[in-house]
């Protein structure tokens, strides 16, 4: 459990730096709030087109060696940008190596998810999630602190070197980890990968809760998107920070996604699945709100640091949830397309949301349509998520140790 959460951390810290440190550097060379927004949008594109193959591969092949060959994959595509200029010309092979990284990081998430209850106890399911979300926002909360520094005294194509060796030390511990892959029955061949992964849309479809939730999602997600994408640009061109100081400036959001994963396991003990995810999209909504009346930038960090509180709670409920109730050998595809469904929205709000930013600079408009798509959400999928069968047992059926939910 302790090597497989020393994996996990080590390649999401990377990920994490990566993933804050490209929109950065597109920023630098194109200062434009749409070609970061194109950026943004590159990232959620392999979770709808790898994502869904990633969960097929997944729940017929060895996990423990797709990890691997994904941790390869990061080093050569690092070792790509070392190579690559940051130069305007040089554009679309920055934001093609983008792609790669995040199409291994749509794999990666596929893939861990669906192995950690093939890894982890049952009854410490709930209690590996909350860590593993701890990790990620103490990640997200450092991540960014670590690179502005880095940023004041170094170059980023030599931050790019230490990326590299931390993928390949993450390679090692996950080689390390004794693992037994478990054969599916059936054997799949290049015809039946998308009758694979139709069987999992159909689960998906039975169950009343979880389709819903991702209904919910779908709207959270593009509402959430329309400011996330947003972020770097509006506080470098409306504030005129710095590139070394922005980093900071994402410290609220890392410590808001950090005590929302802290607290979780015990809120899953005493409140309903469907009410955490409905509480959670409502909390989204109000914290887009308070920043409407005061968007100063650390007030609107902040703000969206209880945001990214409440998200915290949610995801570690719906993935513990998730990997209790699907089978094992369906787990992979129910996990690729919950997350593909809910992260279709992404790319429209992401490149819709840069468009609009540019066009009027006006960041008010950003956050009210943020909310609405947020409200639609919770009125579309609140009925099912409170009436639900999983809704009313589950909170015994589903918690790690006789009362933990999610």
């Amino acid at each position: 459990m302790h090597k497989l959460l020393s994996s996990y951390l080590i390649t999401a810290f990377c990920g994490w730096a990566a993933a804050f440190l490209l929109p950065l550097v597109i920023q630098e060379i194109t200062h434009s709030a749409f070609y970061t927004s194109i950026a943004y949008t590159i990232s959620v594109l392999p979770y709808l087109f790898i994502m869904p193959l990633a969960g097929v591969i997944g729940d017929h092949f060895d996990k423990k060696k797709i990890i691997q060959i994904g941790e390869v994959a990061n080093v050569l595509l690092v070792i790509g940008l070392i190579v690559t200029p940051f130069q305007t010309s040089y554009l679309n092979m920055i934001l093609f190596l983008h792609f790669g990284l995040s199409a291994v990081v749509a794999v990666h998430h596929t893939i861990f998810q669906a192995v950690v209850p093939e890894m982890v106890a049952k009854n410490k399911i709930s209690k590996f999630n909350s860590y593993a979300s701890a990790i990620n926002n103490v990640i997200a909360l450092v991540a960014p602190a670590l690179v502005g520094i880095w940023l004041s005294v170094g170059s980023t194509k030599t931050l790019l070197y230490y990326l590299v060796g931390g993928y390949f030390i993450s390679l090692v511990v996950i080689t390390i980890i004794p693992y037994t892959h478990r054969k599916n029955p059936a054997n799949l061949q290049f015809p039946s990968i998308f009758s694979s992964l139709k069987e999992g849309v159909h689960y998906l479809q039975d169950q009343t809760f979880l389709k819903y939730a991702v209904i919910n999602f779908f709207f959270v997600n593009f509402g959430e998107t329309f400011i996330n994408s947003n972020l770097v640009h509006y506080l470098k061109h409306h504030h005129e920070i710095n590139e070394s100081e922005l980093s900071y400036y994402f410290i609220p959001m890392g410590v808001g996604a950090l005590l929302g994963s802290i607290v979780a396991p015990s809120i899953m003990s005493r409140v309903a699945p469907g009410k955490i995810i409905l509480y959670g999209s409502a909390f989204s909504a109000i914290s887009a709100s308070m920043i409407f009346v005061n968007h100063t930038p650390w007030m609107t960090t902040s703000l969206w640091g209880l945001n990214e509180a409440s998200a915290s709670v949610v995801i570690v409920t719906f993935c513990t949830l998730r990997q209790r109730l699907v089978p094992v050998y369906l787990l992979s595809r129910i996990v690729a397309v919950t997350r593909m469904t809910a992260y279709l929205a992404m790319p429209l709000a992401s490149m819709s949301s840069g468009w609009l930013f540019e066009y009027t600079n006006h960041f008010p408009y950003l956050l009210v349509i943020s909310i609405l798509s947020i409200v639609i959400g919770i009125m579309v999928s609140s009925r099912e998520l409170l009436h639900s069968d999983i809704t009313h047992h589950s909170t015994h059926e589903v918690s790690g140790e006789g009362k933990r939910k999610s």
